[in-house]
């Protein structure tokens, strides 16, 4: 499993290295989110921060996602096609982004009553029920041309054609990273142990550069996996990672 993980974050790192601007795409929704925090901090408001977000990262996934649409066809996407993409399918975005915001909030809702352990199973289950179904829903948004309801529906469609992919991709590349991510923690214990004040906030200023840019590579790998997954669940049997999905991975029914 391991070897054909390691081949799946090969193949995905391949195309993002022909078009390294689409990891720009996770950065601006990054410090969209970063300005929106330090404007708005009314606990009021929250609703309207957790649906601003959603919004901007979605927007910001969404141009991500028409990027490696377009490079996995064969072209050379530029982010402009992103944000032009993005744009013209801004209103289903929103509305997109409102409708997960509020199914984000009750779950998170439940998961938070500590006190309630039945609560938080069933939370922690929903959320991750809600993650699968959701998977496919901005690609088929975008390029099926329906809207977030009709998306959910059709995104349930194809997550069942592609259940155990989906669950092994997402866990493969998700250990990688974060196994990747762990490594950098130690020079940042070997630099606390050495008790050097100065060499401990330099290391921890490397270390905080790195897991920044291992979340936007996580980011933007994650957006190449889902339109060739979302290709290859369509009957597209030339997607990049389309042998992997079909060979590596056991199908589940």
């Amino acid at each position: 499993m391991f070897s054909q993980s390691w081949e799946l974050v090969k193949r995905s790192f391949s195309v993002l290295r022909k078009d390294k601007e689409v990891m720009l795409f996770p950065v601006m929704s990054a410090l969209s989110s970063i300005i929106i925090f330090a404007l708005v901090l009314l606990p009021t408001v929250i609703y309207n921060n957790m649906a601003a977000l959603s919004f901007l990262a979605f927007y910001f996934n969404t141009g991500l996602i028409i990027c490696a649409d377009i490079r996995l066809k064969g072209g050379d996407p530029t982010v402009r096609d992103g944000l032009s993409g993005a744009t013209k399918n801004i209103g289903k975005i929103f509305a997109w982004s409102l409708i997960a915001a509020t199914i984000g909030m009750l779950i998170n809702a439940m998961t938070s009553n500590r006190k309630s352990l039945p609560s938080r199973l069933i939370g922690g289950v929903l959320g991750f029920s809600w993650g699968m179904l959701s998977f496919f829903v901005i690609p088929v948004m975008v390029f099926e041309n329906v809207g977030p309801i009709d998306a959910i529906k059709r995104s349930g469609e194809l997550i069942r054609k592609t259940w155990g992919e989906n669950l092994a991709a997402q866990f493969s590349t998700g250990a990688i990273f974060f196994a990747l991510a762990l490594l950098g923690a130690v020079p940042l214990a070997l630099a606390f142990y050495a008790g050097s004040v100065g060499m401990f906030a330099i290391v921890a200023g490397a270390a905080v550069l790195y897991w920044m840019l291992l979340a936007i590579v996580n980011s933007s790998l994650k957006g190449i996996l889902i339109v060739s997954l979302y290709g290859y669940a369509k009957g597209n049997a030339k997607t990049p990672l389309a042998d992997i999905a079909k060979n590596a991975f056991v199908k589940m029914s």
